[in-house]
């Protein structure tokens, strides 16, 4: 049985000015693998992510989620692929499930609040805005916002960084 290709990354460069943060990464993760990046602070994780979603064109290389440039044809990738940065990104005047049903409504098939909310603990502080919320809470908000349109591939960054232990094996299990 042959895998499908989820993501490929060739000889991906990034530089913001001249500091060279992705210098000609290859990356391959097929349907229904877990491919987990690691390095220091600074290494250029997130940019790899940033530029793998398509939010920016990289300086070189190439990137394909599901065989398509994600910056290029960023229309049809967005529907495929789910990300949830490091800084949240998260709207902070906002409720948790206000911000749940937004992202479900831009959608064609999503998950149900309650699949999400459920599960994630998120109804325990779902009264209060994003700004009021712990950081370990503010992140199972962003990972129920990036999966919430049943991405195929998921792009997870640094999904457990200010979790405690309890919050962090419900996320380790809900993956």
């Amino acid at each position: 049985m042959v895998s499908e290709s989820a993501l490929t990354i060739r000889g991906l460069h990034y530089s913001y000015g001249a500091h060279h943060v992705v210098d000609g990464i290859d990356l391959d993760a097929t349907t229904g693998s877990i491919l987990g990046v690691l390095g220091p602070n600074g290494a250029g994780k997130s940019t790899t992510i940033s530029l793998a979603v398509g939010t920016r064109p990289p300086d070189a290389g190439q990137i394909e989620i599901f065989g398509l440039d994600p910056y290029r044809r960023h229309d049809q990738t967005s529907l495929l692929a789910g990300v949830m940065l490091q800084d949240g990104g998260l709207p902070m005047s906002a409720k948790p499930l206000q911000v749940l049903r937004h992202l479900a409504s831009l959608y064609p098939n999503p998950l149900t609040i309650d699949e999400l909310a459920e599960p994630l603990g998120i109804h325990e502080f779902a009264a209060r805005t994003i700004r009021r919320l712990s950081g370990g809470q503010k992140q199972r908000v962003a990972l129920a916002a990036a999966l919430i349109g049943r991405p195929r591939l998921v792009f997870l960054d640094e999904p457990c960084a200010g979790l405690d232990p309890q919050a962090r094996a419900v996320v380790h299990a809900f993956l």
